[in-house]
């Protein structure tokens, strides 16, 4: 009896993995015979497509399918990346593939992962592929039908599946009793219960023990028990990523809870994945694209932002300008006068010099404001809050240093300034055809002095 409820749960726990994926092949890599599951489609007709779908020539379908799902920029590469040697040889070395791209459908982009498992037979030539939506957050998966699958086929899927998992609870929602299924080693190390009743108050008791004190608060409070029926009845499922103490180590896990009905009653199925490397390498992307942006951004010669990043700021700027946010700012355009002169008669290194010293000038006056060089000598700064609120003001003491720098022969800066209208203004460019129109007036009467 004990068996068949093992069994029954297995298969429950099986039914739930595999709602992450609307399509699922079980393919021969030997033959390229292959069975395609997916959900019901239902013609005009009042026909019905059946889900199980004996094929030939894996190769040749999954090129189609690829042809017309995948966005056209990422065709190429998808193509390269998922042939038969590069899956098998990632298969063998980390028992899985994966590989995501953007699909195109009725005119929609959407983000799609692909992933290949192979079975836990190492004999067994058979793989599976599943197919799933993985837009910004976590979609709820298809619902994925059973009805038209032979239960062992059926079974050798949910193996590779729960292979995804390394840690998964099948969870009684009347009486909270729960089974354990641990497939890593571990994870069996932290001697927790494989089976029990108060599946909610172990989870609290063994956060204490397991979890990461600074996740802690987030765990215990997804575990209680009216907080995750909460949370699955209003989405259908619900996911965290939190650290667990493996050997004292703080590792990334990434928990999925699904609640299903089986003919034992309300169920939920909690599978804990093993994520800490996959998390490693975002941060450490993020962190690495992080200094490429500064690089990009970045203005070699004097260390402000350059006319890359001004662009990029004229862009968000005109975008709240179009829905009616933006707030009140201020172009102050500036142009480094001589410099022609300083080049000629001491050299460009000199030259640079001057150009530094005009936008440390610049820095100081607006110095909480974004400053940009947008040419050889010309710079931007836009004014917003205080610097905006007080904008007379500096540009007074900015006049002010560029007269008494005209007398002690540094640097001089002439610089015109306009302010945002949102009744008139419909961009950036606007106030900065206005500045810049001040800015060749101040630098005519600069001339003079």
């Amino acid at each position: 009896m004990m068996d068949n409820v093992m069994q029954l749960s297995y298969e429950s726990v099986a039914e739930a993995l595999a709602k992450d994926y609307y399509k699922i092949y079980y393919v021969n890599t030997e033959t390229d015979r292959f069975i395609e599951y997916r959900e019901f489609i239902e013609h005009k007709s009042g026909s019905c497509e059946d889900p199980y779908l004996p094929r030939e020539d894996f190769a040749e379908a999954s090129r189609k399918y690829l042809a017309e799902t995948v966005h056209p920029d990422d065709l190429e590469e998808v193509l390269e990346e998922f042939s038969k040697e590069v899956v098998l040889k990632a298969l063998k070395d980390d028992h899985v593939f994966s590989i995501e791209f953007r699909s195109v459908a009725g005119g929609d982009v959407r983000y799609i992962r692909l992933k290949a498992m192979k079975m836990m037979d190492e004999s067994d030539p058979h793989i599976v592929i599943g197919i799933s939506h993985i837009d910004a957050q976590v979609k709820r998966a298809e619902e994925f039908e059973r009805t038209h699958m032979e239960r062992v086929t059926f079974g050798k899927i949910a193996e590779a599946l729960a292979g995804d998992y390394f840690l998964t609870y099948y969870v009684d929602v009347d009486n909270e009793h729960y089974i354990e299924y641990s497939s890593h080693e571990d994870f069996r190390k932290l001697e927790v219960e494989q089976e029990g009743f108060d599946f909610f108050e172990s989870c609290k008791s063994n956060a204490v023990k397991h979890v990461y004190e600074e996740d802690r608060r987030l765990f215990i409070t997804t575990f209680d028990k009216d907080n995750l029926l909460k949370e699955l009845d209003m989405n259908g499922s619900c996911n965290i990523r939190y650290r667990l103490l493996l050997g004292d180590v703080p590792t990334y896990v990434s928990m999925k809870a699904t609640m299903i009905e089986d003919d034992h009653g309300r169920h939920v199925v909690i599978g804990v994945s093993n994520i800490d490397s996959q998390v490693r390498r975002e941060k450490e992307t993020a962190r690495e694209l992080g200094v490429v942006r500064q690089l990009i951004n970045r203005d070699q010669m004097t260390g402000v932002k350059n006319k890359y990043a001004y662009t990029e700021a004229e862009k968000a700027i005109n975008e709240d300008i179009a829905l009616g946010i933006s707030k009140d700012f201020s172009i102050v355009v500036c142009d480094v006068n001589g410099l022609k002169e300083i080049n000629d008669t001491y050299g460009h290194n000199a030259g640079d010099k001057y150009i530094k010293d005009g936008c440390k000038l610049i820095c100081d006056i607006f110095r909480h404001s974004p400053v940009y060089r947008i040419g050889g000598d010309e710079f931007v700064a836009v004014l917003k809050d205080s610097d905006h609120e007080y904008r007379g003001a500096l540009i007074a003491e900015l006049e002010k240093q560029v007269k008494d720098n005209i007398d002690e022969e540094k640097v001089s800066i002439a610089c015109g300034i306009a302010d945002f209208d949102p009744e008139e203004d419909g961009s950036v460019a606007e106030v900065f055809e206005r500045a810049d129109a001040q800015m060749y007036k101040n630098k005519e009467m600069l001339k003079s002095l």
